[in-house]
Formats: structure tokens, sequence, C-alpha cells
């Protein structure tokens, strides 16, 4: 497959809208640490030589931990729209605590 060949998603996903294009949970990732997803890509691909997601992974991984020791929270799986709503709240009490 050469290099750029672009799948035919790809295509559509381009046409979106930027809050439609990245992760919901890795544009909580950029805002906790204020910066744009394109900039914090690129920070990262420098701070994480040949891993770019690190980063954000560590960062996640850390968040779904804070959240799996709230009381009920524990059995919470990867895809619980719980974890969604309250990384949310988390990044805008982040926002609002300057």
């Amino acid at each position: 497959m050469s290099g750029d060949f672009l799948p035919p998603h790809l295509f559509v996903q381009l046409e979106l809208p930027l809050a439609q294009r990245w992760n919901p949970r890795y544009l909580a990732y950029c805002a906790d640490h204020r910066s744009a997803p394109a900039d914090m890509l690129q920070a990262d691909r420098h701070r994480y030589p040949g891993g770019s997601m690190c980063g954000f992974i560590i960062w996640v991984t850390g968040k779904w931990s804070e959240f799996r020791k709230l009381p009920g929270n524990g059995m919470m799986g990867a895809k619980s729209p719980l974890f969604d709503a309250w990384l949310t709240d988390q990044v805008e009490v982040f926002k609002s605590d300057d």
C-alpha cells in the first residue's frame, strides 16, 4: 500500500468540524494541557519519540484510576459514558481554577 493512500472513511472525517475529528478524550487531554490538538500531538511526538500517544495514554489511564476510586465506579468499562461526563467536568473545573 502506498504511503500517500488515504482510506475513504478518512475523506469523510476531513470534512467534519474539528470537534468531530478528534477523540473526545484526546480533546480533554489537550484542554487539560492548554494546547490545541495538533500542537499537543507535535509536542508529544518530541517528548515521546516513537510513541506519540504515550502522553495521552498515561494521562487517560491516570484519569481512569481517579474515576474508579469514586464510589460506584469501580467496575465501569472503557466505553462508559459516565467516565466521559466525569472527565469533561474535571477539565472544566481545571479550566475555571485559573
